[in-house]
């Protein structure tokens, strides 16, 4: 699933202002073409993919490569992960030619560790990734560690307390950040001064521009007026979102030329 967000309604000086109407576009199919958008047309795209090699996913990408459940079944842990990432690479191969030079691209993506056949290992996710895009012309930039407290409790893998049976315990997921080109010029006074008006505060720059982030869930109350039930049936409904999450998504915000932020 991909969603399009675009501004609306220009101010006095006739670019959109900030408090300019929005409008949001659902498309519920693969982002492995998106013929809907032209060349060079989007300026930040932000997704998170189905993850390689985690088990919840591994029905989605088998159905677009049989390949890869056969791989599975026969204890092939590499193979059926680099085909996983060949359908991951037609996306970013997508999102390369959407976007505007001077566009940028992030990924939240995690790492996976598995048992198969009988063999565990780490399969790295971040550095596949990071790697094709390189490859396709992207610049590789600076990334984000996200960690995630869900996971601390579970400090043990493997044998548990026994040496050489225990393993390391994945915290953290990466927010990669990759960028179409050369940095952004800023020519008009037009867009110089829209520049000037996306301009960090200091202590925004500081919280934000740095490479660990620490950030937990946040507890939501789920009322009967919103259309959700309770207890089981709540899990329930929130499986079955999970589960028909599209196998190949990202997610294009899209602004007009005169609105442009760097």
């Amino acid at each position: 699933m991909r969603s399009m967000e675009s501004s609306t309604g220009p101010s006095h000086d006739g670019s959109p202002s900030r408090s300019s109407k929005r409008l949001l576009h659902i498309y519920p199919r693969s982002s492995q073409t998106m013929e809907e958008l032209a060349d060079a047309s989007i300026h930040l795209i932000v997704t998170s993919p189905p993850y390689p090699m985690i088990a919840m996913w591994d029905a989605q990408f088998s159905l677009q490569d049989a390949a890869i459940g056969k791989a599975l079944e026969e204890g092939k842990g590499n193979e059926a992960f680099e085909r996983m990432h060949l359908l991951l690479d037609r996306v970013w191969k997508e999102c390369y030619r959407v976007l505007c030079p001077g566009g940028f691209l992030c990924i939240n993506i995690g790492d996976a560790t598995r048992t198969v056949g009988s063999e565990f290992q780490l399969y790295s996710n971040h550095s596949r990734i990071t790697e094709a895009c390189r490859a396709m012309g992207f610049t590789v930039l600076p990334l984000i560690l996200w960690r995630k407290t869900t996971n601390a409790p579970n400090k043990f893998m493997g044998a548990g307390m026994f040496p050489a049976g225990a393993y390391v315990t994945l915290e953290h997921e990466y927010i990669l950040i990759f960028r179409k080109g050369d940095k952004r010029e800023f020519r008009t006074p037009e867009e110089k001064a829209r520049r000037w008006e996306s301009a960090f505060f200091w202590e925004e720059r500081n919280r934000w521009f740095v490479d660990l982030w620490d950030l937990s869930g946040v507890r939501q109350e789920l009322g009967q007026s919103a259309g959700w039930g309770r207890g089981a049936k709540t899990r329930e409904t929130s499986r079955a979102q999970e589960a028909s999450k599209a196998p190949i998504e990202s997610e294009a915000i899209q602004t007009p030329e005169a609105s442009r932020i760097p």
